[in-house]
């Protein structure tokens, strides 16, 4: 909360939150130990929430706001090896749309963006070009997506032009989900 009140005494008051915070380590259930299960949660659902409690005085002192939670198609799919990251992306879509019912009285709107495959510099790190071609045959679109669909999504849901959108979760996934689910 001290960093929020930091930009605050800069900036004014935050009307635009994008919550992007997840570390992930995916394997078989038994395998995962309660510090890596605690530490995917503390970073991926309660990031969410603690992000919600340092930003909403802000939002409600500016009287307004647009709250942009990241989570995945996962949320919404089976992915084997993946139960925590698709528990948790469940959480943050939840916390998504009651987040919308909660605040919306304060004029803050809150969405969710599920991004599908995309090509990040942290991906790659872990994600070899087999595999990257793999994930981009699965697209119907039949690409991976970049960082760049993810932000102008991002800059829709927070901009006045999506100011009755809340409680949504936009998935930028060149149709994967529904393709496979």
């Amino acid at each position: 909360m001290a960093a929020a009140e930091s930009l605050r005494q800069v900036y004014g008051p935050t009307t635009i939150l994008v919550n992007n915070a997840m570390w992930n380590r995916y394997g078989p259930l038994e395998e995962q130990t309660e510090e890596v299960i605690g530490r995917m949660i503390d970073v991926g659902f309660k990031g969410v929430i603690w992000g919600y409690q340092a930003i909403m005085p802000q939002m409600r002192e500016a009287g307004r706001g647009s709250i942009i939670n990241i989570a995945s198609p996962s949320a919404v799919l089976a992915m084997k090896h993946g139960i925590m990251y698709s528990a948790i992306k469940a959480a943050v879509a939840a916390a998504t749309r009651s987040g919308a019912a909660e605040f919306g009285s304060l004029n803050v709107r809150v969405n969710a963006i599920a991004p599908g495959p995309t090509q990040t510099d942290g991906a790659n790190l872990v994600v070899d070009e087999a595999a990257w071609e793999r994930r981009r045959q699965r697209v119907p679109l039949g690409r991976l997506g970049q960082p760049e669909d993810i932000a102008n999504a991002a800059v829709f849901l927070a901009s006045d032009e999506a100011s009755f959108i809340s409680g949504d979760m936009i998935f930028v996934d060149g149709a994967i989900t529904y393709a496979f689910s």
